[in-house]
């Protein structure tokens, strides 16, 4: 069963390719103005599956990223970055990053944040229910939703979440990805596409 929200962004105001390159390219050409004649960067990321290795790997490459252009050139890695792309862990990792960078900093930086997002156990209750639950729910004809091992997964990343950061708009991973964009457009940051 796939989890849903109730909110739902209408078909007529999701931007297409070209209006979200447009979007995009005004946007970083705005707040990091480069001097007349140099090549503005657009960066793409795609990131592999595999489990919660996969995940921490490129939450913490992306932070790692980010710190070190804020530090180096006063601009932003996240908000050059157009689009990614990933593939079970691969893309938890890129929504964690994505959050975080939408929720905005803190007093910690942004790879300690990751470490503590992602050095959770997210596999215990999945394993509980695949030893039990799912032995049962081969007797019984219907499905039983507070038996679904996605849905426990689902809600033990969520948790990790509350455990270690308290944005005053709630968890940013009980939402839906489009309230990441609309938090981060009015802080005036743009995201990377996911």
């Amino acid at each position: 069963t796939v989890r849903t929200l109730q909110e739902q962004t209408p078909e007529s105001e999701k931007d297409n390719i070209s209006q979200a390159l447009d979007k995009w390219f005004d946007h970083v050409n705005r707040k990091f103005p480069l001097p007349e004649g140099q090549p503005r960067p657009l960066y793409l990321v795609a990131a592999a599956g595999g489990g919660i290795r996969a995940a921490y790997w490129p939450a913490l490459l992306l932070s790692h990223l980010e710190e070190r252009v804020i530090e180096t050139r006063r601009a932003s890695f996240a908000e050059h970055t157009f689009a990614m792309s990933g593939v079970s862990g691969g893309a938890l990792g890129e929504i964690e990053f994505t959050a975080l960078i939408a929720v905005g900093p803190t007093d910690k930086p942004l790879p300690s944040r990751v470490q503590w997002l992602l050095d959770k156990d997210f596999l215990s209750a999945d394993l509980a229910k695949m030893c039990f639950c799912d032995l049962l729910q081969r007797f019984i004809p219907f499905p039983v939703g507070g038996w679904d091992r996605a849905r426990s997964l689902e809600d033990a990343w969520a948790a990790a979440w509350d455990a270690s950061e308290r944005p005053l708009d709630g968890n940013p991973l009980n939402r839906s990805i489009d309230s990441f964009y609309r938090q981060a457009e009015s802080r005036d940051v743009a995201l990377p596409a996911l």
